[in-house]
Order: C-alpha cells, then structure tokens, then sequence
C-alpha cells in the first residue's frame, strides 16, 4: 500500500511528524494534502530540490518524508517545513506543535 506516494521514497528516508491539536475535516486534509505537494514540488535546500512527499495520516498526523540520500536536510530546509507547518497551522486554526499531547 503505498500511503501519500511514500513508496517513491527508499526506506531510510528522513520523517518529520507534526501532530495536530484535533481531528481536521476532510476539508482541511485535502487542502492540506495539495498544500503539502505544493510545498514539497518546491522544496529547496542550498539551490538544489529535494525529494519529499508529504501529507496527513488518521486525520492529525501530518507527516514528510525526505530522500536525503539525494539531497540532505540541512537547517535551513527544516526551517522552510517549520514555517510551512506553522503557516498552514494559522490558517486552520491548528497547533501542530504542542508536544504535551499523545
């Protein structure tokens, strides 16, 4: 089964989990879906693409995964998917960073 195109990636890809503070609808997983393949067609770290996929997983997980056997993650590219999170958190009303919840 390959979930949000992850199976184009090798399995020693890189994954970020962001988790969500509630449910989103599926309004919001769609738009957030489109959203994540806008962010990671476009994704750069230091000039070069990286390959990434990413999405929302059981309705408050959303998840990215990186090739960096392709291209490394450095801290500048982390901190494009930071503020992408943080952007798209705005928008729904959504906190993806409250790590006091399980």
């Amino acid at each position: 089964m390959d979930i949000l195109g992850f199976n184009s990636l090798p399995p020693e890809s890189r994954v970020w989990l962001y988790l969500a503070d509630r449910v989103l609808t599926q309004h919001e997983i769609e738009w957030l879906d489109k959203e994540s393949d806008n962010f990671t067609q476009q994704w750069t770290v230091h000039g070069h693409e990286m390959q990434a996929k990413g999405g929302v997983l059981h309705n408050c997980i959303w998840v990215l995964a990186a090739n960096e056997a392709f291209h490394a993650a450095s801290g500048c590219g982390i901190d494009k998917t930071v503020h992408f999170v943080q952007d798209a958190g705005s928008k729904l009303d959504v906190d993806f960073f409250n790590r006091m919840l399980i």
